[in-house]
């Protein structure tokens, strides 16, 4: 194996404190853990209204804190000598180069009675406001981005994305894996919320299908729910089936039923735009159609009226032009010709009286279907036609 030299192992006291602070305030398991021991050297200071004593188990000693958010949720007087559990977080103060363990909670009785933990946690971050609505952020009705944590490929998370692209395709997604079971997932969910926060997304979406108490234990972490607090993007969460109810539900922006509750209700206002979209053009469809049948009903009806009018006025005008025509036939004098009439002229003249006449003057006289020339041999008196 290499050796480092000297040099290379030289650190100042601020770098190796400020390493053992990163390596102890940033490792999952020193942030939520119980520890058991008999409380020594048990101090209260006013001024700060905190509580400082050690805890030792008789070989070993470590320095703990109560701070005054958790004194009022202290359910029975600390002595020293009294036997407790103690949960709570690993602090480093690199400056002073001490280790002092956060208590936030206290029972005499051991971490058996998960129930007891709950409540007193329940009331401690309900005191503190954390449920608050005023706190809670709204959400957006029409987000463009959503960030949904959940474990990869899991039912839940498929229900959600299947359910939401149902009617929404104007969404953009960024799944963000996470543990969601186990001993460690509510750090991984945390982790998560801070993976989601730098994609700037207008929406987190935290998920997971149904399970047991202990599978969903996670969710009643109280720094995963001081994370959610703190988050300024708002955060929408759907846990296990409808009867689950966990500190992620009261402290969440949104709590939904189910990972596919939260998708229906994002999908809600673009499907009830979607819909009334849908109805506004089906209206104008139907004024659209209905103004187009009552102007081509317009139209036939103008073009049946005037096809009757101009029917009518052909009608009179060509039975005024027979009888103009009739009229014309009968003013024609060449048309009595055909009826036995005839056209007598004299040195292309026409005849309408025997007056000046003479014997031997030549006379033509034209018929309907040629004309003759004759000679007088004499010129009688007027005398009726027989």
């Amino acid at each position: 194996m290499e050796t480092l030299s000297l040099e290379q192992k030289q650190f100042t006291v601020t770098e190796i404190n400020s390493i053992i602070k990163t390596i102890l305030e940033e490792c999952p398991f020193t942030q939520d853990i119980w520890i058991s021991g008999e409380i020594t050297q048990l101090n209260f200071y006013q001024r700060g209204n905190q509580y400082y004593f050690n805890l030792s188990d008789g070989e070993s000693t470590i320095n703990c804190v109560i701070y005054s958010n958790v004194i009022p949720l202290l359910t029975f007087k600390l002595e020293k000598g009294q036997h407790i559990f103690a949960r709570g977080k690993i602090r480093y103060f690199h400056k002073k180069g001490t280790l002092i363990f956060q208590v936030s909670y206290l029972s005499e009785h051991g971490i058996g009675n998960e129930h007891k933990k709950l409540t007193a946690l329940t009331q401690q971050l309900s005191k503190e406001g954390l449920f608050d609505s005023i706190h809670k952020l709204s959400i957006p009705s029409f987000p463009t981005s959503i960030a949904v944590i959940t474990s990869p490929d899991s039912a839940a998370m498929w229900d959600f994305v299947t359910t939401l692209r149902a009617t929404t395709h104007y969404v953009k997604l960024f799944i963000v894996p996470a543990v969601v079971q186990g001993d460690h997932s509510a750090f991984s969910l945390i982790e998560a919320i801070d993976r989601a926060i730098r994609k700037n997304v207008d929406l987190i979406t935290i998920i997971r299908g149904g399970g047991s108490a202990e599978d969903l234990s996670s969710f009643n972490n109280e720094l995963l729910v001081r994370k959610i607090f703190a988050c300024s993007i708002p955060i929408q969460v759907g846990i296990g089936h409808k009867t689950d109810d966990h500190l992620c539900d009261h402290v969440a922006d949104l709590s939904c039923v189910t990972p596919t509750a939260c998708a229906e209700y994002i999908a809600g206002p673009f499907k009830q735009i979607r819909e009334q979209l849908i109805q506004n053009l089906r209206q104008i469809s139907y004024h659209i159609e209905h103004k187009v049948q009552k102007d081509r009903d317009s139209v036939f009806q103008t073009l049946s009226n005037m096809t009757v009018i101009m029917k009518s006025k052909l009608e009179a005008t060509t039975l005024n032009i027979k009888h103009l025509l009739s009229s014309l036939s009968e003013a024609n004098p060449l048309s009595r010709l055909s009826k036995g009439f005839s056209i007598t002229e004299f040195k292309g003249k026409r005849l309408h009286s025997v007056a000046n006449l003479k014997k031997g003057d030549r006379l033509e006289t034209f018929f309907h279907n040629g004309s003759i020339t004759s000679r007088i041999d004499e010129v009688l008196p007027k005398t009726p036609l027989a």
